[in-house]
């Protein structure tokens, strides 16, 4: 299989169909009878896919690995040296980029602009819930396993199993399938230096608004995930 393309600009999100034939674009090994090896065949549609796996990440995270990604090439910045100070800095220069456009689709939506107006960052938030609203219009009538990166992060060996065991692969034991035993609370601080709570909790609210039944779907386990006060000394 292949991934489904990456979380690019409105522009690139709104046509189901094309995000779907990219989903679909992926290559597996099917038996060949006659030459008794194995050999690639292409997907020509998502009706071809059988199962899928969406991995979700808390989006307030996933905005901060983006922002520390930027930023990495040069200014060896990780999302650890990240501040509460970085993220406004960084969403007041994309919501004024992206702005424009997101309020265009959403231009008979009073709601929807009086809250955008209170949420740094409202374009990345809503550019993610489109993502995967387009994820789960190709998945919901498909078997699907739904995977949180804060799982796979914490324990990498039991959820690559359940993958695998999902995909109908064969167990393969491997050495060394760790990852951080500290990675919900290194989370949980990322969350903590780049919002305060009450931002935190509006983020949440907002991207619910946007589609309450994607966000059940994918989001609603971050709501709580915030349970570590706000910092004292974060700029206003």
């Amino acid at each position: 299989g292949k991934f489904c393309r990456k979380k690019s600009y409105l522009r690139n999100l709104t046509n189901n169909r094309s995000f779907s034939i990219a989903c679909a674009k992926g290559k597996s090994y099917v038996p060949n009878a006659r030459k008794k090896e194995a050999s690639l065949r292409q997907y020509t549609s998502v009706h071809d896919i059988k199962k899928a796996v969406v991995m979700a990440r808390n989006p307030v995270a996933m905005v901060g690995a983006h922002m520390a990604l930027n930023r990495r090439a040069d200014q060896g910045v990780s999302p650890n040296m990240l501040t509460h100070e970085d993220f406004l800095g960084y969403c007041a220069n994309v919501d004024k980029e992206y702005r424009k456009q997101v309020l265009r689709m959403k231009k008979n939506d009073n709601s929807f602009k009086e809250a955008a107006k209170e949420i740094p960052c409202f374009t990345e938030f809503f550019r993610i819930m489109l993502w995967y609203k387009n994820v789960y219009m190709i998945t919901s009538q498909k078997e699907t396993l739904v995977i949180h990166w804060e799982d796979l992060y914490a324990d990498l060996h039991n959820t690559a199993l359940s993958i695998l065991d999902f995909s109908g692969l064969e167990r393969v034991t491997e050495q060394g399938w760790k990852w951080g035993k500290n990675a919900a609370k290194e989370n949980n601080a990322l969350l903590v230096s780049l919002t305060t709570l009450d931002e935190y909790e509006k983020i949440m609210m907002y991207m619910k608004a946007i589609d309450p039944t994607v966000w059940s779907k994918y989001f609603e386990v971050y709501l709580n995930k915030y349970d570590t006060p706000a910092p004292t000394a974060v700029p206003t």
